[in-house]
């Protein structure tokens, strides 16, 4: 995993973690991929991550995991804004 999906990620279980627990039941994946389009990125597939392990250890938080594909057309992640 590249350094830059890897900040994505880490950013959006970071972000995405801080939300009350009410908003974050009710449709998460697509806060997720509405901050993306926000950012630039496209093409970036969202996938929940649904571990039990997860789950337990942190309750009312949701987790996802944000991948740009490399096969068989690369996609780059968004560039930084600063």
């Amino acid at each position: 995993m590249s350094w830059k999906a890897a900040n994505v990620l880490g950013l959006g279980a970071v972000v995405f973690g801080l939300w009350p627990a009410t908003v974050a039941k009710a449709d998460d994946q697509q806060l997720v991929e509405d901050y993306l389009l926000t950012r630039g990125a496209s093409g970036a597939v969202v996938r929940p991550i649904t571990d039990d392990y997860v789950g337990r250890t942190f309750p009312s938080f949701s987790f996802f995991g944000v991948i740009f594909r490399q096969y068989p057309i690369a996609v780059l992640c968004p560039k930084r804004r600063i």
